[in-house]
């Protein structure tokens, strides 16, 4: 049965794995696999600096004690823009693509960011990258503008566009 949860220091481990699997599927994310920590205490560390502020969080979805995918949040802690949070990534294992996994993880998002007075939610997602776009388009997020040569991938360099979801949209 498919689980949504805040992340805890104990998935350290398999969340490394998860990044590094998810790395290795998809040229989306901002990571390269070699960029990946891979270090357990630095993870642990990463997941408690999550987990000690109001304004930024890690969700996994987790089925049978495994982890599936990941989206997080970083916000900021001052008061002009403590309003808003970007999403930096969301991932889903391939094997587990069109399952529903990425909307379940953008859901639980989109209910922590309200019970902690999110007003607005942005995320940068590379144009090409359909998959994710309608993802949060079928989420209510709305297309601010575009960033042009925004991500290089391999020697090229691509746009992004700023999505964006204004929590009173729903």
């Amino acid at each position: 049965m498919l689980t949504i949860r805040e992340i805890q220091e104990s998935d350290a481990e398999a969340f490394i794995a998860l990044l590094v699997q998810v790395s290795g599927e998809t040229q989306f994310l901002l990571l390269e696999p070699d960029e990946l920590n891979r270090d357990p205490g630095s993870v642990r560390q990463l997941i408690r600096n999550y987990r000690s502020t109001d304004h930024s969080t890690i969700f996994v979805a987790e089925d049978e004690g495994r982890l599936l995918g990941y989206v997080s949040t970083l916000g900021e802690p001052y008061r002009r823009v403590r309003h808003r949070v970007t999403v930096p990534a969301i991932a889903v294992r391939q094997e587990e693509w069109g399952k529903g996994i990425g909307t379940a993880l953008l859901n639980g998002l989109v209910t922590w960011a309200r019970s902690h007075g999110v007003l607005r939610i942005e995320v940068s997602v590379i144009t090409k990258n359909e998959r994710a776009v309608n993802l949060f388009r079928n989420r209510g997020f709305d297309i601010e503008g575009v960033k042009l040569h925004a991500v290089r991938l391999g020697n090229r360099l691509v746009d992004e566009y700023l999505l964006v979801k204004f929590m009173d949209d729903d």
